[in-house]
C-alpha cells in the first residue's frame, strides 16, 4: 500500500483495492487504520469516497530507504 501510494499524489479506497486486487474494502481499510492512526497516511473525505495519501515527510523520517 505504501509503495503504491508513493507513486501517486492520492488514491481512492476502492481504487486501491483494485490495484491491489483485494477482494473486499473492509480487508483494506483494516490495514490503512494503524498506517493513519501513525500518522504515515492522511484521509481526506468527498461525498462517501476517501482519498488517502501519503505522508511523504513522516517516511523520510521513518522510513528514508524507500525513498
Amino acid at each position: 500500500m505504501v509503495k503504491l501510494l508513493a507513486q501517486q499524489s492520492e488514491l481512492a479506497c476502492l481504487e486501491m483495492a483494485n490495484q491491489l486486487k483485494v477482494p473486499a474494502n473492509s480487508t483494506l481499510t483494516h490495514h490503512l487504520k494503524p498506517l493513519l492512526e501513525c500518522g504515515l497516511l492522511a484521509v481526506r473525505r468527498e461525498g462517501t469516497f476517501r482519498y488517502y495519501s501519503l505522508q511523504r515527510e513522516v517516511l523520510a523520517q521513518y522510513a528514508p530507504a524507500l525513498f
